[in-house]
């Protein structure tokens, strides 16, 4: 896994682009955004990006560096041997996209409510 770091306001992926990597967050914090709405703050430990190991479509949301952050880069190549090598390796991301489509599931019920 490959460690880079970024300056408070770089972006690190964008809403649309098309990239195969998914970032964990070593050290500091980063924003999500779409259409420049913020989503969501996250910081050490969290996983982003994670949709791009698993199809090749644009980018879901934007994420830029809140702080200072350290990140380690998975691709999808390096994902895909990981699997061949652990296949349970796929569990934690499926649990990360599960949470996420629940998490936008009750935001839509609560916006139908409105």
């Amino acid at each position: 896994m490959k460690t880079i770091h970024k300056k408070p306001g770089d972006i690190i992926v964008r809403e649309g682009e098309e990239t195969d990597e998914a970032y964990i967050i070593l050290e500091g914090e980063i924003e999500v955004t779409k259409k420049g709405k913020n989503l969501a703050t996250l910081g050490k430990n969290s996983i982003f990006g994670e949709i791009a190991l698993v199809d090749k479509r644009p980018r879901t949301a934007t994420c830029t560096a809140k702080t200072a952050v350290a990140l380690g880069m998975v691709t999808r190549e390096n994902y895909k041997d990981l699997i061949r090598i652990r296949p349970q390796a796929v569990i934690p991301i499926m649990r990360i996209i599960s949470d996420r489509m629940r998490n936008l599931m009750d935001i839509m019920d609560d916006l139908h409510k409105i």
